[in-house]
């Protein structure tokens, strides 16, 4: 069922994104609110890997930002073929996930990207794959890896929204198996909506206040609960996706 179920993903995967498409970013909006938080970390000539690319949009806005060393894999036929006619121009290679598609890149990535993929993975197959891919890092290179958290009070919909969903993770057991993998380092990605003052567009400024008011009311919220249920063990991130950056040691 479950490779039918990819076979068939570039639909359901488009409802989930539909709200990509709902505007048109400029160049510095995508480097403002698409773009990774830790980017800035690395060099326009660095090799980037987005393993479950998907329909191939972050890679999309990587090139756009000026990255060209980027490389592509997803286990989705139907969606790699959306990707292809995103990317079709550039330089971007694109790879189905298979057991040898990528033996020829060990140790080539400076960062590998992995969102919203670990958590369609069987249990069993969790630290393989994260220690195939630290493989595939550089020394000191890093990987990002995004879930929807369990810790979150919607959760519980945000793992439940799609049927490949296999295993649903906190901010300590995703630490836990980047560990168990090789990674190190492992630190908290905060999406905190980013404030700017802009006089020639006071509405999206009002926007963007609104939105850091209702990230501050979330966050209260779910502090409030963890202590009202006397919890010992307090997450630090609320948001409904986790993102968690480790480091392959040098």
């Amino acid at each position: 069922m479950n490779d039918r179920a990819f076979e068939h993903y570039d639909e359901h995967y488009r409802r989930l994104t539909a709200y990509r498409r709902s505007k048109v970013l400029t160049v510095p909006e995508l480097a403002r609110d698409r773009a990774p938080r830790w980017l800035h970390r690395l060099p326009k000539d660095a090799h980037i890997l987005d393993y479950g690319c998907a329909d191939g949009y972050m890679l999309w806005v990587l090139h756009t930002l000026g990255y060209h060393n980027l490389v592509g894999a997803d286990i989705s036929e139907s969606v790699l073929r959306h990707a292809r006619t995103r990317l079709a121009g550039t330089s971007v290679e694109l790879r189905d996930i298979t057991s040898d598609s990528l033996d020829d890149c060990a140790g080539r990535f400076d960062a590998i990207i992995m969102h919203q993929v670990l958590e369609h993975i069987p249990r069993e197959e969790t630290v393989p794959t994260l220690t195939r891919l630290y493989e595939l890092s550089k020394p000191g290179g890093l990987i990002s890896v995004a879930v929807p958290n369990a810790a979150s009070l919607l959760g519980e919909f945000n793992f439940a929204v799609d049927f490949t969903h296999k295993v649903s993770f906190t901010e300590y057991s995703l630490e836990q198996v980047l560990e168990l993998s090789g990674f190190e380092r492992a630190e908290i990605v905060f999406h905190r909506p980013k404030l700017f003052a802009s006089f020639r567009n006071p509405l999206r400024m009002g926007k963007r206040f609104l939105n850091r008011v209702r990230y501050s009311l979330n966050s209260g919220l779910h502090y409030a609960m963890y202590i009202l249920r006397d919890e010992r063990l307090m997450p630090r991130c609320f948001e409904s996706n986790l993102e968690l950056v480790a480091f392959r040691p040098e």
